[in-house]
């Protein structure tokens, strides 16, 4: 402990101040009461009734910043307001910094973040366009769309490429690559307990991807989506 104290260093060079583990350069900072409204938070909040955010209601009671605190719009919305409340009171910083470089198990602290992360409100979904849906289908951790022409949709983690290789990490609803040569979607469907998504066309002939390798003697995943034709069988129907 006496050789390797740890802490602060006292300059900002941490090759020359071996005791030292971390240096600070002090930049600009925005209160959390600048962004709510609220000052004095919990005066105000013992006096008034005031709350920054409920989660019973997910909003707040006096305040609205954090409004829709899981809504990716609102969370957009969110961001932008401190960046520009960044760049007018700090003109002399960037307001955009780079992203810090994890140096200790940054993919797979990353990749644990994006595929675990779980909304716990009921979020509305933009569709690309003017998508008029026909068919939904929900898997363990991902869901599929089937437009009434017929487009593939998709949204949710994608671990194990359910939704194909062209996406990864936590996809917002998006058009998946589904090749007009495999013919026109008809149906689709996901698994309660694997990440496997399959599609049947009007030329009754499955299309699988995702976690699925066994059906095509591989212990891989499926990247992108692959005909599954089981000779001898004609007519399948689902009910």
């Amino acid at each position: 402990m006496q050789n390797e104290p740890g802490g602060q260093c006292k300059g900002t060079d941490l090759t020359r101040h071996r005791p030292g583990t971390y240096t600070i350069q002090e930049a600009g900072e925005i209160p959390l009461d600048d962004l709510s409204g609220i000052k004095n938070y919990n005066d105000v909040c013992e006096s008034t009734g005031v709350r920054e955010y409920d989660e019973l209601t997910d909003k707040g009671t006096g305040t609205s910043f954090w409004n829709g605190k899981a809504d990716p719009k609102k969370g957009k919305e969110r961001v932008k307001f401190i960046t520009d409340l960044f760049a007018k009171r700090f003109p002399q910083f960037p307001a955009l910094l780079e992203d810090p470089v994890c140096e200790l198990m940054c993919g797979a602290a990353e990749e644990l973040w994006s595929e675990t992360w779980v909304n716990p409100w009921p979020v509305a979904l933009e569709m690309p366009g003017s998508v008029r849906l026909a068919r939904l289908a929900c898997g363990l951790k991902h869901t599929l769309f089937l437009s009434a022409a017929g487009e593939l949709l998709g949204c949710g983690q994608n671990a194990q490429r359910q939704l194909s290789n062209a996406v990864s990490g936590c996809v917002s609803t998006t058009q998946l690559p589904f090749s007009e040569d495999n013919g026109q979607p008809v149906e689709i469907f996901c698994h309660s307990s694997l990440n496997v998504s399959v599609v049947l066309t009007k030329e009754n002939r499955f299309f699988i991807c995702g976690e699925a390798g066994s059906l095509f003697n591989s212990t891989g995943l499926i990247e992108q989506f692959l005909a599954y034709d089981r000779r001898g069988h004609h007519g399948i129907s689902w009910l």
